[in-house]
């Protein structure tokens, strides 16, 4: 993988360029309320997602499993970071409802090298994303 940048900084007065994973058009509204002003990427779909990651950077990356498609979730591209051996330094947080399919996203992209983390939708927001640094080191 490539080399890590600082994130930490990137929480310290520094724009993070940050990729979200989700279907829900009131959570990506959500996301641009508390991440302000990081640089945002939406996407709705796990191949929007891949080609993000294929083409950009990102210092961290939110992920939801349960998506529109029954063809396509969260694990789905998780298996596809996998397959692809996509390079990034980007910290993956699985902010997915479904406890199952959050776990075996989390599996998978722990047991291949890549950060990542699970956190429950709601907690994100109540705590407040500006903790993203915190986090990091969790």
């Amino acid at each position: 993988m490539a080399s890590r940048k600082n994130s930490a900084n990137a929480c310290n007065g520094e724009y993070m360029k940050i990729l979200i994973l989700d279907d829900m058009d009131i959570r990506h509204e959500l996301f641009k309320v508390v991440l302000a002003p990081h640089e945002l990427t939406h996407v709705h779909t796990a191949r929007e997602a891949l080609a993000a990651l294929m083409t950009d950077e990102f210092e961290m990356v939110f992920l939801d499993h349960d998506l529109e498609s029954e063809e396509e979730n969260g694990f789905m591209l998780t298996e596809l970071i996998v397959e692809n051996k996509i390079e990034t330094t980007a910290d993956f947080i699985i902010h997915s409802t479904n406890p199952e399919g959050a776990e075996n996203m989390y599996k998978t992209l722990k047991a291949n090298g890549y950060l990542a983390q699970k956190r429950l939708f709601g907690d994100l927001i109540q705590l407040g994303i500006e903790k993203i640094g915190a986090w990091q080191n969790a």
